[in-house]
């Protein structure tokens, strides 16, 4: 599982860096289509496709195990990102896997969940330093 999680993250990553300027313009489309949700934007990548969608946080929070739209934000804002020094201009990112039996899998972003599960455990082993 962890190494699923670890390429999915190296696709992950690949396909934000390969296609930063259509993100970046489909941000400034959704920034204007959705005014009221700028901070809030989800960026969606499909692997093994071209397609990349930038969409409100609401239209993912079957992701997040029935939590609120404020909780979601809460907790991953409360989360120390070890890229701060990279603007991010959209929230997070989810991705989305094609499935032979239906249409596809999204999956909250591996690469983000492998950061957030790296940070405690670094603040864990300095506490015991």
């Amino acid at each position: 599982m962890k190494r699923s999680l670890c390429l999915l993250s190296g696709l992950e990553a690949y396909k934000v860096l390969c296609r930063w300027g259509d993100i970046q313009s489909q941000i400034a489309a959704a920034r204007c289509k959705y005014p009221q949700d700028r901070d809030r934007l989800v960026v969606k990548i499909t692997i093994d496709a071209e397609e990349l969608s930038v969409l409100p946080l609401r239209h993912y929070l079957f992701l997040f195990n029935g939590l609120s739209e404020n909780e979601v934000v809460d907790r991953l804002s409360s989360w120390p990102d070890p890229r701060e020094h990279i603007q991010r201009s959209f929230f997070c990112s989810v991705i989305a896997i094609p499935d032979r039996r239906s249409s596809e899998q999204v999956l909250f972003s591996p690469h983000t969940a492998l950061d957030m599960e790296t940070v405690p455990t670094l603040s864990r082993n300095r506490e015991c330093a």
